[in-house]
């Protein structure tokens, strides 16, 4: 069973990692690691204040804006590298390698731009239709990440609190809307703060509980696996739409816009693994 001795004592094991492996391996300029640490490719452990690397996978899940459900249907990946604040003991993202931290995936939003409603709609539905043979109502949504995210293992392990903290915007893509066209802004971002445990939203959503998941320990320690994690939270709100041409009105009406919090919910379940950094530096070399 994971105690918080346990955490304190991976946590020491991947920052003394980081200081006395070092030196004693060159960084590289592209990354191969092996065996086990394989997935952490894109970590950037050759920076000195890189504690762990880190990857997520979440294979299911969906986002609810108000009434219009998008499921997570592509993959989502985040990766890349944490370093720790020695106080606190949260962990602040550094980009992937590639800069690709939180790959970005294009999910389809059921019934597109419009909707099923017809009141109002069949001008909009008509010019849709001049653009790629009648296709032109289909949407997109995709989630950009727009700033540091924040990491805490303990939350993550212990259920309770916040355990991920991402800064979003949401880039919806469709023929009219031009490329432009965001439900966030960097400087004013969707902030989701995702548990393992329960939450506690604003009505009209009610509580809704995460899972750590199954971990698995591996690597003499200096590895850490949970599969089957739940990261939820129906607590955040969401922004005007911007950038959409004269459509940003199209598309606050599709979903609501505004969006007070207590109406909007992200759940991702898959998997999220953490390992020293200058382990998978070795790992290379195995």
């Amino acid at each position: 069973m994971i105690n918080s001795r346990w955490i304190k004592r991976f946590m020491g094991t991947a920052l003394a990692a980081s200081v006395t492996v070092l030196a004693m391996v060159p960084s590289a300029s592209a990354h191969h690691p092996t065996g086990v640490f394989a997935k952490f490719a894109q970590c950037p452990f050759e920076n000195p204040t890189v504690a762990l690397c880190t990857y997520s996978e979440s294979t299911s899940g969906v986002l609810q804006i108000g009434k219009v459900i998008v499921p997570l249907v592509k993959p989502q990946i985040l990766q890349g590298g944490d370093s720790q604040n020695p106080e606190t003991g949260q962990l602040t993202s550094v980009d992937a390698v590639n800069g690709e931290t939180l790959v970005k995936v294009a999910q389809l939003v059921p019934e597109g731009l419009l909707g099923n409603s017809e009141e109002g709609q069949p001008p909009l539905r008509n010019l849709c239709k001049d653009f790629h043979s009648n296709s032109g109502c289909s949407l997109t949504s995709t989630e950009e990440l727009v700033g540091e995210t924040h990491l805490s293992l303990t939350n993550l392990l212990f259920e309770e609190g916040t355990a991920l903290e991402v800064p979003l915007v949401l880039h919806m893509k469709n023929s009219l809307l031009g490329s432009e066209c965001f439900i966030g802004t960097p400087s004013e971002p969707i902030v989701v703060k995702f548990t393992t445990g329960s939450t506690s939203p604003p009505p009209p959503n009610g509580p809704v509980h995460g899972s750590s998941g199954s971990l698995q320990i591996l690597a003499e320690g200096s590895y850490i696996s949970s599969t089957g994690s739940v990261l939820v939270d129906n607590a955040f709100a969401l922004p005007v739409a911007h950038g959409c041409g004269r459509f940003d009105w199209v598309v606050d009406r599709r979903f609501g816009l505004p969006s007070a919090a207590g109406q909007n919910t992200m759940i991702l379940s898959g998997e999220l693994a953490l390992a020293a950094a200058r382990a998978v530096e070795i790992s290379e070399g195995a």
